[in-house]
Formats: C-alpha cells, structure tokens, sequence
C-alpha cells in the first residue's frame, strides 16, 4: 500500500473498491444471520 501523494492513485483506488467489497459481503452475511434468527425464533414459537 503506497501514500497516494507518493504518485499512485491505483493503489488507493484499489484499497477503497476492495473495502467496498468487504462491506458488501459484511452486509450479505449480516442479512443471513438475521434472516436465520428470524426462522428460528418463529420456529420456537
């Protein structure tokens, strides 16, 4: 990872699209486990 003022601004943009990814994939499981506790809270019921 390099300091952007250093002359790369690829690597910054590669480290926020990566980022961006990481957020999406947080969202997706975060959306499962819910869902999940969801089914098995109706489920006891």
């Amino acid at each position: 990872m390099g300091d952007v003022r250093s002359g790369s601004i690829k690597r910054c943009a590669t480290a926020v699209g990566e980022g961006a990814t990481v957020v999406r994939f947080v969202h997706e499981h975060l959306t499962k486990v819910r869902e999940k506790n969801r089914q098995a809270a109706a489920g006891s019921t």
